[in-house]
This record gives structure tokens, C-alpha cells and sequence, in this order.
């Protein structure tokens, strides 16, 4: 029986590794980075409608790859194969408000509050957009934006009365609307 055992899996041993709490430490460091970098692409936004004086810039998958886009975010280089219209291509805006289950707080899950845009062209094209999710989008500035601009825009009173008003932020002000996260649910 003892022959059997010293032959077996548990004595392999590979001559050039030897187990050391700094390897171990090393293998968890590279493999959390690995599992970031995988979150980050994950979650990373790769639609995006960006409006200057000029033009209407879309990175839509409608134009161009994945991997095209990702490579453009990384790089931080706009991608030329981003479509553009001008303004007087854009036909009407429409605003809607929807609610979507997100992650959870410490009470459980909880109500998020987003704004979709829809950018119909006058070509037929419409591009429908989720802003207000993450952080560095701003849906007041997009707003803002199209009003300056003399664009049609579609949308509740609600949703007007968010935009118009400068005290609330957008989670706080539908709160107070629709409570889908306080105690009056």
C-alpha cells in the first residue's frame, strides 16, 4: 500500500516551482488586475451621442465594430467611422423616463431612474440613447443643448419640469415623484 502512495498524484512535484507567499501574492495581485480589466470592458459604454455647435457625432454598433470602439475609447481618439449628422438632419428628440432594478444597497435592490433619449434624422434614422446612469453623462446639458438649438422635443411634463428646475438632481427629483425606494412604496 505504501508503494502505491508515494507514486501517486500528490507527490508530483514540478523541479522549478517551489510555493512562496510572495508568488502566491503575486498570482492574486495579476489575477485580480485580469478581473478588473474584464469588469471594465464589460461595463464599459459603447454607444455614445456626442453633440457640439457643429455636428452630432454617433458611435453606434450600427457603424462600426466592437472592437473598433473599444480601441477608441481606450486610445481616447475619436474614431472616424463615428456617423455625423448636422443639426438640421435631426428631425425631433424625443425624452422618455423609465424605470430599471439596479444593484444592490444595503437595504437590497433599488429603482433606478433613466432618461432615454431618441434622435430621429430625417434620413429614418433613429438612435435611442439611456443618459443619466452613469457619471459623466448629463442629461440636463443635453437638454440644454437641443433647446438651444430650436429642436423639437418630445416629452412628458414631468420630465420637462426635471429639466427645468436646477435644485434637484435626477434620482432625488423623480424620488420624490414616484417613491420607489423610500418608505412610501
Amino acid at each position: 500500500m505504501n508503494e502505491q502512495t508515494r507514486s501517486s498524484v500528490q507527490h508530483f512535484q514540478i523541479p522549478f516551482y517551489k510555493a512562496s507567499g510572495k508568488l502566491i501574492i503575486f498570482s492574486m495581485c495579476i489575477s485580480f488586475i485580469i478581473l478588473l480589466i474584464i469588469f471594465v470592458i464589460c461595463e464599459t459604454k459603447l454607444e455614445y451621442v456626442e453633440l457640439t455647435d457643429n455636428k452630432i457625432s454617433i458611435c453606434s454598433y450600427h457603424y462600426q465594430s466592437r472592437k473598433s470602439i473599444l480601441k477608441s475609447l481606450i486610445t481616447k481618439k475619436e474614431n472616424n467611422e463615428n456617423k455625423e449628422y448636422s443639426w438640421q438632419d435631426l428631425r425631433r428628440v424625443k425624452i422618455g423616463l423609465y424605470f430599471e432594478k439596479g444593484g444592490a444597497w444595503h437595504q437590497g435592490l433599488h429603482t433606478l431612474y433613466v432618461m432615454q433619449f431618441s434622435f430621429i434624422f430625417q434620413d429614418g434614422f433613429e438612435f435611442i440613447i439611456d443618459m443619466g446612469k452613469s457619471v459623466e453623462e448629463n442629461p440636463k446639458m443635453a437638454y440644454q443643448i437641443l433647446r438651444n438649438k430650436n429642436i423639437d422635443i418630445q416629452a412628458s411634463d414631468e420630465v420637462i419640469d426635471f429639466f427645468e428646475q436646477d435644485e434637484l438632481k435626477l434620482y432625488d427629483f423623480f424620488e420624490n415623484i414616484y417613491h420607489k425606494n423610500g418608505k412610501n412604496r
